[in-house]
């Protein structure tokens, strides 16, 4: 009646099957977004010691 999904992930990658395993496909958007906000906050904070890149 129902059927699943199975989503295939080559077992050689390691830690980023682990990844996969563990918190689902959606954790490299996040992760992809977790970096970009660290970026900005970085630059933000670089900008407002008068360094500028």
């Amino acid at each position: 009646m129902f059927s699943t999904v199975r989503v295939v992930v080559p077992a050689q990658l390691g830690p980023i099957d682990a990844l996969v395993s563990v918190f689902g496909p959606f954790v490299f958007p996040v992760l992809l977004f977790a970096l970009g906000v660290v970026g900005y906050l970085l630059l933000v904070a670089l900008g407002r010691l008068g360094i500028e890149l």
